[in-house]
């Protein structure tokens, strides 16, 4: 992941946003994961907890995950984006979405 990022960055300009069901502090303990930190933006950290489902940032899954800005490319109010989704028909009828939406996917 490090190298990828380090590319992505370095070469290419690139921003990054990366989730992780670890913590930040169990990130920052493990000498493989910390080696990512210096080429990721935002780290949305935490596991996903379906019991507690976001509604209005975009970029996170449950409310018990967390944000850190580890640049200063972001800020929070980038993340508030409700309603962004993406809505795809495929062949026979099949429906996928993409995004963050309060319509359930599949749609049927």
């Amino acid at each position: 992941l490090a190298a990828l990022l380090k590319e992505a960055r370095l070469t290419h300009g690139l921003s990054t946003v990366v989730y992780t069901g670890f913590t930040l502090e169990e990130v920052r303990s493990s000498r493989e994961s910390r080696s990512s930190l210096p080429f990721i933006d935002v780290l949305i950290d935490g596991p996903y907890d379906e019991t507690r489902p976001e509604e209005t940032l975009l970029a996170r899954g449950s409310t018990n995950q967390g944000f850190h800005f580890l640049t200063d490319r972001y800020r929070l109010e980038d993340f508030y984006l409700p309603g962004k989704a993406e809505i795809l028909i495929g062949p026979g009828g099949v429906v996928r979405g993409t995004g963050f939406s309060t319509l359930p996917f599949p749609m049927k």
